[in-house]
């Protein structure tokens, strides 16, 4: 596949409507990619689904560790 993994970032609650529909866009491009999220504007793994995402990462090295274990996986 060209597109295994999309990793997001929303640093404000204004972001929040405009990172979930980059999520729908991702998915819509490709119903696999995997999308994680995460920035201080998402609380937890809870609100990342939410948001449509498949993941969500506390921080930038948790995104990195998220990303690679799928890619690895």
């Amino acid at each position: 596949p060209d597109l295994l993994a999309v990793g997001l970032s929303a640093m404000s609650s204004d972001n929040l409507v405009s990172l979930a529909d980059a999520c729908a866009a991702a998915h819509g491009a490709d119903p696999d990619v995997f999308v994680v999220v995460g920035g201080h504007a998402v609380a937890d793994t809870d609100h990342a689904r939410a948001l449509g995402a498949d993941a969500y990462a506390a921080s930038g090295s948790d995104m990195d560790a998220v990303l690679t274990s799928h890619v690895a996986s």
